[in-house]
């Protein structure tokens, strides 16, 4: 009977070096698999830990582009925020409200945002007439978006002027902030049960030549074309996320076509800002179950969200705050 191999765990020497890698505990686990050792036995490698679990398709990625990756305190998007002092005392408030501490996903710090908290540390809120940033970036947009839902209860003048101001609370590009009112009419204009195209001709927003104007033009004559939309959404900027996002859902604008709209945002540049935005159209056009039950259950927030939106539903169609005597503990105000 042979020696034992010294190397049965390690598996195959690596190139380059004279060392075999090692970790803490042992050396590190060669891939699943057979080899055979000098003394003429074989060994059944065992899986690395990192690769046991497969990573998510590129396309539940960029599904919610607000909520898809998160890093806690102490990872690297806190240390730049540490780095540049945008943390600071904040970091250390307690969140409240019932969602908080419910999902581990609620208990850890956002990714990098660092407009939106440079914007939240000031003395004051930004208004579109004071703004405390010059930003045009889309996390306003994406946060402003479920304001869609309050066109039952306002004009269109009055939802198109409040969703310009919670974009500016935090971003004060005018560029930004009108990407903002014409994203949530747009949303606004599915809710009430109308198509796509339908709804983008109805925002008020669509000047002729304008942006969206070719947008569409190039949709009808071109739809699905991956470099169009590498073109039309180059960057992370509201209004260009906008705009990939319009091209993205009036390529694919009728029901059963979700999936492979979000199939084409992602393969935009910059895919999460435009796939949340897409999702969140189409979601408006043709409803919440047209999205595959299976999709939907991967995404890291899909509970806290579905509360939300339940949430907000009750408040606009009954009065919880005399029916349920918790709600002020479950969303408190200050």
């Amino acid at each position: 009977m042979g020696a034992a191999c010294p190397r049965a765990d390690a598996g195959p020497r690596p190139r380059g070096g004279d060392r075999w890698p090692t970790r803490r505990g042992g050396p590190v686990r060669a891939p699943l698999g057979r080899c055979r050792h000098a003394t003429g036995r074989l060994h059944r490698r065992r899986p690395h830990p990192c690769r046991r679990t497969a990573p998510p398709p590129r396309l539940l990625q960029p599904q919610l582009g607000a909520v898809a990756r998160v890093q806690p305190l102490g990872g690297p998007a806190a240390h730049r925020h540490r780095r540049f002092g945008l943390l600071g005392q904040q970091e250390r408030r307690r969140v409240a409200g019932r969602l908080a501490g419910t999902h581990p996903r609620t208990r850890r710090e956002p990714g990098p945002s660092a407009a939106t908290i440079l914007a939240l540390q000031q003395d004051r809120p930004g208004t579109p007439e004071r703004p405390v940033t010059n930003n045009a970036g889309c996390h306003a947009l994406i946060r402003t978006l479920p304001a869609a839902a309050l066109a039952t209860t306002r004009s269109r003048d009055q939802l198109k002027r409040e969703a310009e101001a919670c974009a500016a609370l935090t971003h004060g590009a005018p560029a930004a902030q009108q990407a903002t009112a014409t994203a949530v009419l747009f949303a606004a204009e599915c809710l009430s049960g109308r198509d796509p195209t339908d709804a983008l001709s109805r925002t008020g927003q669509l000047a002729e030549g304008g942006q969206l104007d070719q947008v569409r033009d190039e949709a009808e004559h071109a739809p699905a074309d991956r470099n169009r939309l590498a073109r039309i959404a180059p960057d992370a900027s509201a209004e260009t996320a906008l705009a990939g996002a319009v091209y993205c859902v009036l390529s694919h604008p009728g029901p059963g076509s979700e999936v492979t709209a979000l199939q084409l945002a992602s393969t935009a540049p910059h895919p999460a800002p435009v796939a949340a935005i897409t999702g969140a159209i189409l979601g408006a056009a043709h409803g919440v179950h047209a999205w595959p039950v299976e999709l939907v259950s991967r995404l890291d927030l899909a509970w806290p969200l579905d509360t939300l939106a339940r949430d907000l539903l009750r408040q606009l169609t009954n009065d919880p705050e005399v029916s349920d005597p918790g709600w002020w503990d479950r969303y408190p105000g200050w």
